[in-house]
């Protein structure tokens, strides 16, 4: 690879051949590596795109029950529900299953 020039010292035309270069020189290289990617396709080498997998969720048991049959496994932001009660003076303790 040859030396970088200094780009501060180089003339406004300079720059713009400069720029030119590089647009070529990338459009060259772009080009060849469509090419090895269609030889490759061509011949069935390109790796299957597979789907993601998901990891299977489960479902937590509650650990709290409201008055009306609500229910909260405990995790996250407490309920509206929950937050009432405990509002009104309830103990949290009062709600475990």
């Amino acid at each position: 690879m040859s030396k970088m020039p200094n780009l501060k010292a180089l003339s406004i035309d300079n720059l713009l051949q400069l720029r030119n270069d590089v647009e070529a020189t990338l459009e060259s290289r772009l080009a060849n590596l469509q090419l090895q990617v269609s030889r490759y396709a061509s011949k069935g080498k390109l790796p299957k795109h597979k789907p993601a997998l998901k990891k299977p969720t489960r479902k937590v048991a509650a650990k709290y029950k409201g008055p009306n049959g609500e229910a909260w496994s405990g995790r996250g932001l407490k309920p509206r529900w929950l937050t009432a009660e405990i509002k009104k003076g309830k103990k949290l303790e009062s709600f475990a299953v």
